[in-house]
Parts: C-alpha cells; sequence; structure tokens
C-alpha cells in the first residue's frame, strides 16, 4: 500500500487523503443527522447499486409514495459521496421547475453549475441537449434529479449514458416506476416505509427533540404513530405540529385525524401524484380510495371495467405511480393516500354529503337517504356498516330510507347495500346504474320507471323481490326455459350479471355474457320446491358458477355439466345432493367449493388442473385418497368432515399431500401458496420428524417445503 502510494504525484496524495477524511466525517455527520431515522441501511443498498469503484456510468432510479423519504435517501447518498466527483449538482423537484421555468431553464442551470459558466445561451430543449452532449462527456458527475414526474425531462437532461464521463454516477427519484423502466436505468431500490422502531424514533425527535415523551403523551404518540404507518411525511408534520402543545391540543387534534381531517400539508403533497392522472384513472384512483380498498383485485376489476375505466391499464398504472400495491390479489393502498382521495371527494362540499361523487361513511349515506338531499353529483354508493370495526353492530343496521330518495342521483352507476335493513324500497332507480349489489332488497319488485339499459350487474340476495317488474309473469315454458322474465332482461343487458334470492320463493337466478357467450351462470327457479338446474348448449363457455345455498337436492346437477368446458370456478356450498356427477372433463377448473353440503358421501372425479377444493362442515363426506392421486390442488380444507376420522382417511389423505408436494415440488404451479386443512385427532405414525416440547411439536421440513399440512 505505501509502495503504491510514494508513487502516485504528490498533489493525487493529498486529494487522496483529504478524500478519505471528508469521507469519514461527512458519513458520521450526516447518518446523527435529524431527519436520518433508519436511513444506514438504506445508504448502504444504494451504494451496493451505485458501484462506487467502477468507471461505468451507471444510472439508479429509487422510487416510491409521496413522503416515504425518497428525497432524503437521495440527499443523504449525495452529502456522503459528491467529494469523490469532478462535479456534483443536486438539482432539486424537477418535476414541478420544468412545468414553472421549462426544461431548457433546467439545462441552463445544470451547465452553469457544471461548466461554471453563466447565462449561457440556449435556445431551446436540442441546444441544451446538444451542449451536455458535447461538454459533459469527459467529466466524472455526480447528479441527482429529485422528483421526477415525465420521460421529457430525463431525455432533456440525462439522455444516455455517453453524455457522461466515466464513473459518472446519475440518480433519479420519481414516484413512477414506468419512468424508470422506459429511460432503461441500470438499477431500481424501491423506497420502504418506517418500521414501528424507526417511526417511533423519528416522531419523538419531532415531537420531543429524541426525548422519552411523558406519561401523559406515551398513549396519544403511539396513536399518532400507528395512524401514520410508516409514513415519514407524516411523521414529520403531525410530529413538528404538536411539538410544545399541551395536552388538550394533542386530543383535538387526533379527534380530528379519526374523523378524516387529514393534515392540509400533507394532503397537498401527497395530491401531486393524483393531479397528474388522466380522468379514467382519476375515476379508477377514487373509487378504490372510496369503496374498494382491500378488495380482490379480480373483483375490483370487474366493477371498474363495468364503468369503461379500462382496469386493465388504469389499475398498472397507479400501481407504478405509488398510489395504489397490489398484495397477495388484493388492491391495497396506504392509510393517507385513502384519506387523501376521500377529502378529495368532500372538499368542494364540505358537509354536505348530497353533493359529493362518492358515498361510504354510513352517516353520511343515512343523512342522504333519509332527507332525501342526493343530487345529480352523486356517482356511488357503499353502505355496509360492519366495514369499519367501530361502527360493528350486533343488531342489523336499520335505515329509514324515503321511497324518493334516489330521484335526484341521474348520474348513480353503482349502488351496494349490505347488512342493512330498510322497511320502504324505492319507487325510482336511475337509469344510469350499471352495478346493483343490494341485500334484502324491500320490495317485491324493481321499479317500473327503471330501463336497465346500462345495467351490468344486479345482485339481490335474501331479497322480497317476486318478479322484477310488476305486471310481468314467470311462469314455466315449454321452450325450458325457467324463467321468461329473466330471459327478456337478459336480451336487453347484452353484458349483464343477475343474481336474486328470494327468501320465499328460492329462486336463485344468475347470467352474465351475452345470450349466446356468457361467461358466468347462475339459473333456477322454485315454486314451492327447491329447484333443479338446466343447461343449455349455449351456454359452454360459462367460467363461473354460483348456486349456494340454493337447495339442490339428489339429482338437481345434470350430468352433462362436463359440457361446460370453460368454466373455472364452480360453488355448489349449503346445498342436500348426496352425490355429484363426474367433474373430471371440466379441463379449466380451478377452483370448487362444496362447504356446508352435509348429505354430501363422496367426491367426484375431479379434474387433473383442480387448484383449491373447499368443503368444510360435510358431515357425511368420505374421501379416498386416489381422488387426490393426480390433482395438482394447492388448497385443501376439510375441517369439521367427522367422518374422515372414524375411518382414518385423513391421515392417508396428508400422506399423499404431502408425498405429492415433494415429488413435485420443481414443476407445481402455485410454488408458495399450499394450505390443508384435515381434521385429527392424534400425530400420525409416519409424522416421525418432529420432537414435542410440552404442548408444542417442533418439525424439521427440507428447505424445499413451503406448504403446511394442519391437524387440528
Amino acid at each position: 500500500m505505501f509502495k503504491f502510494l510514494r508513487l502516485m504525484h504528490e498533489s493525487k496524495f493529498i486529494d487522496r487523503i483529504v478524500q478519505e477524511i471528508w469521507s469519514k466525517l461527512s458519513s458520521k455527520i450526516k447518518l446523527e443527522d435529524e431527519g436520518l431515522v433508519g436511513m444506514k441501511s438504506r445508504i448502504n443498498e444504494v451504494t451496493l447499486l451505485l458501484g462506487e469503484e467502477s468507471d461505468v456510468v451507471r444510472t439508479i432510479g429509487i422510487w416510491g409514495m409521496t413522503g416515504i423519504g425518497k428525497s432524503t435517501l437521495a440527499r443523504a447518498i449525495y452529502g456522503q459521496i459528491n467529494h469523490q466527483f469532478e462535479v456534483a449538482y443536486f438539482l432539486d423537484e424537477v418535476g414541478e421547475a420544468s412545468k414553472k421555468d421549462g426544461l431548457k431553464s433546467l439545462q441552463r442551470c445544470l451547465l452553469s453549475k457544471i461548466l461554471g459558466v453563466k447565462d449561457l445561451p440556449i435556445a431551446n430543449d436540442m441546444d441544451g441537449i446538444a451542449l451536455m452532449k458535447t461538454r459533459l462527456r469527459f467529466r466524472r458527475v455526480l447528479l441527482v434529479l429529485d422528483d421526477v414526474d415525465s420521460l421529457e425531462q430525463l431525455k432533456a437532461l440525462v439522455g444516455s449514458h455517453e453524455w457522461f464521463g466515466p464513473g459518472s454516477r446519475i440518480i433519479i427519484t420519481t414516484t413512477d416506476r414506468k419512468l424508470l423502466n422506459a429511460h432503461n436505468v441500470d438499477q431500481i431500490h424501491e423506497a420502504s416505509l418506517l418500521d414501528y422502531v424507526g417511526a417511533i424514533k423519528l416522531f419523538r425527535w419531532k415531537a420531543f427533540n429524541d426525548m422519552s415523551p411523558a406519561k401523559e403523551f406515551e398513549e396519544l404518540s403511539f396513536q399518532v404513530i400507528n395512524y401514520c404507518q410508516g409514513l415519514p411525511l407524516a411523521l414529520e408534520v403531525l410530529g413538528s405540529a404538536l411539538r410544545c402543545e399541551d395536552l388538550d391540543f394533542w386530543n383535538e387534534s387526533l379527534r380530528k385525524l379519526r374523523e378524516g381531517g387529514l393534515d392540509g400539508d400533507i394532503c397537498k403533497k401527497l395530491k401531486i401524484g393524483f393531479d397528474c392522472l388522466e380522468e379514467s384513472m382519476q375515476n379508477s384512483f377514487l373509487d378504490i380510495a372510496c369503496f374498494f380498498e382491500g378488495w380482490q383485485k379480480e373483483h375490483v376489476t370487474r366493477i371498474l371495467d363495468s364503468f369503461d375505466f379500462y382496469p386493465k391499464r388504469s389499475i398498472p398504472i397507479l400501481v407504478h405511480k405509488s398510489l395504489i400495491r397490489c398484495l397477495y390479489g388484493c388492491v391495497c393502498m396506504h392509510k393517507l393516500i385513502r384519506e387523501m382521495g376521500q377529502r378529495i371527494v368532500r372538499q368542494n362540499f364540505p358537509r354536505e354529503p348530497g353533493k359529493y361523487s362518492r358515498l361510504w361513511d354510513t352517516s353520511d349515506i343515512e343523512h342522504v337517504l333519509t332527507r332525501n338531499t342526493g343530487t345529480k353529483n352523486i356517482e356511488g354508493i357503499l353502505l355496509d356498516p360492519q366495514r369499519m370495526l367501530w361502527d360493528l353492530r350486533k343488531q342489523e343496521y336499520t335505515i329509514e330510507m324515503g321511497t324518493k330518495a334516489f330521484r335526484k342521483m341521474a348520474k348513480l352507476r353503482l349502488l351496494e347495500i349490505h347488512c342493512t335493513r330498510i322497511p320502504k324500497g324505492p319507487d325510482y332507480l336511475p337509469n344510469e346504474l350499471r352495478w346493483i349489489d343490494w341485500d334484502k332488497y324491500p320490495s317485491n319488485y324493481l321499479p317500473t320507471t327503471f330501463e336497465a339499459d346500462n345495467l351490468v350487474r344486479l345482485r339481490l340476495r335474501w331479497s322480497r323481490l317476486r318478479q322484477l317488474w310488476e305486471g310481468r309473469t314467470m311462469r314455466r315454458q315449454e321452450s325450458g326455459a325457467r324463467m321468461r322474465d329473466i330471459g327478456e332482461v337478459a336480451r336487453r343487458i347484452c353484458r349483464a350479471t343477475i343474481l336474486m334470492t328470494c327468501r320465499q320463493q328460492k329462486i336463485v337466478i344468475k347470467i352474465s355474457g351475452n345470450m349466446a357467450s356468457p361467461n358466468t351462470i347462475q339459473r333456477g327457479e322454485d315454486v314451492g320446491s327447491p329447484f333443479s338446474l338446466m343447461l343449455a348448449t349455449t351456454l359452454v363457455s360459462t367460467e363461473f358458477q354460483d348456486l349456494t345455498d340454493c337447495n339442490l337436492l339428489e339429482g338437481a346437477i345434470p350430468g352433462d355439466l362436463g359440457s361446460l368446458f370453460s368454466l373455472k370456478k364452480l360453488c355448489l356450498g349449503g346445498n342436500n345432493f348426496e352425490n355429484l356427477p363426474s367433474l373430471n372433463q371440466l379441463s379449466q377448473l380451478a377452483h370448487l367449493e362444496l362447504n356446508r353440503c352435509k348429505m354430501l358421501r363422496e367426491l367426484p372425479e375431479l379434474p387433473l388442473g383442480l387448484h383449491r377444493l373447499f368443503a368444510t362442515k360435510c358431515a357425511s363426506l368420505r374421501v379416498s385418497a386416489d381422488r387426490f392421486a393426480m390433482c395438482k390442488i394447492a388448497y385443501g380444507w376439510f375441517q369439521d368432515c367427522r367422518k374422515l376420522l372414524d375411518y382414518g382417511e385423513s391421515e392417508l389423505i396428508a400422506s399423499t399431500l404431502l408425498r405429492q408436494k415433494l415429488q413435485r415440488r420443481k414443476t407445481w404451479k402455485y410454488p408458495f401458496a399450499e394450505n390443508f386443512i384435515l381434521p385429527g385427532r392424534v400425530i400420525p405414525k409416519w409424522f416421525c420428524n418432529h420432537t414435542f416440547t410440552g404442548d408444542s411439536v417442533l418439525l424439521k421440513l427440507p428447505r424445499t417445503c413451503t406448504g403446511s399440512v394442519v391437524l387440528p
């Protein structure tokens, strides 16, 4: 080492010493600076991506939601490594600055800093690009572009690696991952929320100057921290706002937050990403924020598609822009992002819920429906008191809705009502409605003025409905059609989904798609007795059948069920048949539900591609392990199937499933999602790879085993 240093030029040697000392001092100062809680590991991760010792040009993207700490992280890294470069520059708020002053102004600012020349003559963006290509290619540059929001900004400021000298580093922060992909950055670091320990440290730093709070503030502090859900922006803003304030101020502030009073500064920053969206995406975002957060992505996609919001395009873009996330098949959203969306809906008409575009709060909906204060602004209503834990009631929630409640809601497209008793039904429903899901619909008929021309889904479970419209008959036809009324509706509604469960007559009808090629069907009738299902040759493209709780008896399921070769999901739970026809011809079937079929004696022949099988509380069910010999089932639930215990079949099934898992682990389609639940009384003899510790059992599983078998 010393021999190498003696051979170096004296000036380079001095520079090397200065860099080493500065690096150590800078690291110590920056990481202990306020606001950098939890940054050390993140800085190390990004530094590894930068590859400091490499002589090639590298571009790194830092991506994440607004307020997550992207800029703070970029500044911390810039402060630690800027001395290693010939020229370093941090260009702040690129997106906002480019809209205000134009791209050529940013180019002039950047070149002036790097070249040390003021008032460079740049006529337009292309002049700036030409200058940057020629004047920066021999310089080792560190450049940070903070808060980029368009591809044009990247093209004008960091068009390609060839613009910069060897060893240059470019760091880009953005809320839009798609920009980074389009620009072909070398690596992307996804910024993460603070963990609970980090959130406590940051909040205490801002609220109590890094000291432990007084005892009376401890519980309130934890409430604020839980509310922020690890978002640094919220922790900093609220911590600073509550600093040095008394207990009454804290209590009032928390009450305001609980009632949806998102801090204005936080909302303003979070809203930037929303403002950049086109109209259909803004509508998708607001629907998710108000109605569908936490719902299954597949179901949300169907609903948004019914409104022509193009969800297969808009949902991925919302993910790329860090406004939503798709986790475990569900659409998720940070709590504060959701509150921002809800605030947008309310902001123009505070305390006038009848003028909101969307209604989701139980008290707001009750106010509108009982006082007839609805207006043409309202596009969607979702009433489900039990969605909110604080509003969960032992008794059914009741709203005394006026019969004219919907008369002024000309633009209403979504109406969902659950867990609520409404004594009187409406005398009017808007013709713009596309999605109706109303449990316990109180009327015998739909309003006669409701044309249903735009309807995509009609779901009326446990309703009092006798006919769709008064004056139209529901009688058995010689042609084999079970319900003439439903046929008329389906012909008029070319892509409708209709589901009705009538308490007294036990009628269940579900038709989806067009009559020539529906993708879902549930169809049946009962006038005083359980009904049977009829299949038509035109229904071969059906993908989903839901016949849950339809009182289907033995023989009600036709033997030609296998002709529905497109069927992917079949729900037959809560029925009273003893046997089922073979299902092995349903090559597309992936999901089968038989829960609460108490009379079912054995499983039918199963298709090879079946992925999920749910057969809980089937008291009479016996299952042969041979039924699973060829199937690739990843989910198999058989809780409370006590006959399996009487004949020792649980043990055989469990061993068969485990053996399959180990044999097929290399080709398994769903390697990280297997779950089997079987009844049992004792630990099986073959289950020998375990150690008892009191009431616990310790298992040694192979590294390749990702599933589980539970023997309750």
